[in-house]
């Protein structure tokens, strides 16, 4: 987490709030206390808000820091834990750990639904197609 906040503070602080979130919401609905001691639910958590920093635009902000942000990084947070374990009692008898997917449906989720608001423009506006 230091290393984080050498790089980027702003973005550093969207993990750690991403982190706390997702272990709150995790203890708060009764998750499995083995997975939740061991960081799996904050793990998903800390990543989703990684990448809303780093693929958000700041709206000229200085210091990259948008309090607005702070509601899609709780939220999206939030969501991966609630995948998580939803995909741990799908794949598990699998034998087929869920690992980082909530992250990465998250995160899909998020770019995907942002590209197209003024507000919210990520870094992928400059990749993605024009609407005719």
């Amino acid at each position: 987490i230091i290393a984080l906040y050498v790089q980027s503070v702003s973005v550093a602080t969207y993990g750690v709030l991403g982190l706390a979130s997702s272990t709150l919401g995790a203890y708060l609905l009764g998750m499995d206390n083995g997975l939740l001691h061991s960081g799996l639910y904050g793990y998903n958590g800390i990543l989703v808000g990684l990448c809303i920093g780093t693929f958000q635009h700041p709206n000229d902000n200085k210091d990259g820091w948008d309090p607005i942000l702070v509601v899609p990084v709780v939220i999206y947070s939030v969501f991966s834990t609630l995948l998580f374990g939803a995909l741990a009692r799908l794949l598990v008898p699998y034998k087929v750990p869920p690992f980082t997917m909530p992250f990465n449906i998250a995160a899909l989720m998020y770019l995907s639904s942002t590209t197209s608001q003024a507000y919210f423009a990520t870094s992928l506006n400059s990749i993605l197609p024009e609407h005719a």
